[in-house]
């Protein structure tokens, strides 16, 4: 007995895909709430000195955790900002405030 499947789209019911939340259960979800995040960033911004000077750098936990998912999955720096860009636990673990379909950097 074989039964069909119809995929849906996001674009025929959106609020389909609106209203989910992260599991909390989730690995990338324990890894970001491992962390002490606001003292990492403190030690990370003690090595910018100069305020005015170049592109600011962007947050250390952007820095390693998009490392992590790199080396995690042995992927390119653009496989990495792809990945990321595609999965909201990943950009729960970046420290994101909602899920975005724009690169996160």
């Amino acid at each position: 007995m074989y039964k069909e499947i119809k995929q849906t789209t996001i674009f025929a019911n959106p609020a389909a895909f609106t209203g989910a939340h992260l599991d909390p259960g989730n690995r990338w979800v324990a890894v970001a709430q491992m962390a002490p995040w606001d003292s990492i960033e403190r030690k990370y911004a003690a090595n910018f000195k100069v305020k005015d000077n170049g592109r600011p750098a962007l947050p250390a936990r952007y820095a390693l955790t998009s490392h992590l998912v790199k080396e995690k999955y042995g992927l390119s720096d653009e496989e990495t900002v792809e990945m990321i860009r595609e999965n909201p636990y990943l950009q729960f673990l970046l420290g994101l405030e909602g899920f975005t379909s724009r690169r996160p950097f």
